[in-house]
């Protein structure tokens, strides 16, 4: 079954990052199999790359000081969407609040017209700056887009991965307290950035079972957790298939599939954020549609799309406890930074196998998983029951 357009236009954001590592390998005339599995995200997507954890300090720069106002600042080394400038340009009015923009490299003209469409009150660093943003920051070359916001003490109080028209509505409500020097909203999501080893926090939150019921990730079994959007024959059903097989030899471990997802309301918000953005034109995916026509549409394909989760449910997943996460909240809170994605965490939380891309190659015209990636997975899931991890799920 092929996915709609709409939906699938949720996951491009999510895969894209996938797509880079995959284009990289064969620009370079290699293929995964030249690589130990899952190399590329424990080598460029690591607490490292992925950019200052909250409660860091902001290091100094040149001559600029952080201390005494409130700085919003987004670092991009691979991608930033030119179409949030507006909204940046709104919060940049805010009083005591300085937008701070690293963009990806450009040539001079580039930032020149980058600069144009930014107005005034947003400060555009050059190529020369933006670079020592990207290792002040610790946002490596495949690394999503990151904004921190930073307080008048120099402290990182907030960050956020991966901006979009989706993410805006979450990140407004929190941009607002911050440059009013008010708490933040208590509904606001924190990220984890998590190393092999790390205690991973369960989620304040609750999720949803395909038939509405709410969901609680809590201390009990070991769990192996699956993030991707299930399209038959393609990448991320190939690694949904291999790792059911590989469920079969774990009744200890409760496999999770992980699915966020816009909301009725998100789409709401989205449209309004669009608005905002681009004076209620819309993106090509959405074809250029009146909002009114967007929302409806967007409703009913979200109620397909979970008629078509609870199929999944009943039949390729029935072994599997299927949580879908409303508000991309679970994949904010553990920085589940793309698709098709697994993670391993022991019975407390600890984090054995860190979230990590299950990639396919593509090279030969049908995706392959490279050959020991099952293998290192399942050598991770046997110490941990070896240890003791025999809690049932």
């Amino acid at each position: 079954m092929q996915p709609t357009r709409s939906k699938r236009s949720l996951w491009i954001v999510a895969g894209a990052t996938a797509l880079s590592v995959l284009v990289s390998l064969s620009a370079a005339g290699a293929t995964l199999e030249d690589l130990p599995p899952f190399a590329w995200s424990h080598t460029y997507f690591t607490p490292s790359t992925l950019g200052l954890p909250v409660n860091a300090t902001a290091p100094e720069w040149s001559q600029r000081t952080w201390c005494g106002h409130r700085t919003l600042l987004v670092v991009s080394q691979s991608r930033f969407d030119q179409q949030l400038l507006p909204i940046f340009a709104t919060w940049a009015e805010l009083d005591g609040l300085m937008v701070l923009i690293a963009p990806p490299p450009h040539n001079s003209s580039s930032i020149a017209e980058l600069r144009t469409l930014a107005g005034e009150q947003i400060e555009i660093l050059s190529n020369n700056d933006a670079r020592a943003f990207y290792d002040k920051f610790r946002i490596g070359e495949l690394a999503p887009d990151v904004i921190f916001l930073i307080d008048e003490d120099a402290c990182i109080i907030y960050r956020q991965t991966r901006l979009s028209l989706r993410s805006m509505p979450d990140l407004e409500p929190v941009v607002l307290a911050f440059a009013a020097g008010d708490p933040l909203p208590e509904a606001t999501i924190t990220e984890h950035l998590l190393a092999q080893g790390d205690q991973a926090p369960w989620p304040d939150f609750e999720l949803q079972s395909p038939d509405g019921e709410t969901l609680s990730l809590s201390a009990g079994p070991i769990r192996l957790l699956f993030s991707g959007e299930y399209v038959e024959g393609q990448q991320a059903a190939l690694v949904f298939h291999a790792l059911d097989e590989l469920r079969a030899d774990y009744p200890q471990v409760e496999f999770v599939w992980h699915l966020p997802y816009v909301t009725a309301s998100g789409y709401g918000a989205i449209a309004r954020m669009a608005e905002l953005a681009d004076d209620g034109t819309w993106d090509a995916s959405w074809g250029k549609r009146p909002v009114d026509d967007y929302l409806a549409e967007s409703i009913d394909l979200l109620a397909a799309w979970r008629r078509r989760v609870a199929g999944y449910a009943e039949t390729i997943a029935a072994e599997w406890t299927v949580a879908l996460d409303p508000g991309y909240r679970l994949q904010r809170w553990w920085l589940i930074y793309g698709a098709p994605m697994v993670m391993i965490l022991d019975g407390d939380g600890t984090v054995l196998f860190p979230c990590s891309f299950f990639l396919a190659d593509h090279r030969t015209g049908e995706p392959v998983l490279h050959s020991g990636a099952i293998d290192a997975l399942r050598e991770v899931l046997d110490e941990a029951v070896a240890e003791g991890g025999d809690d049932a799920p």
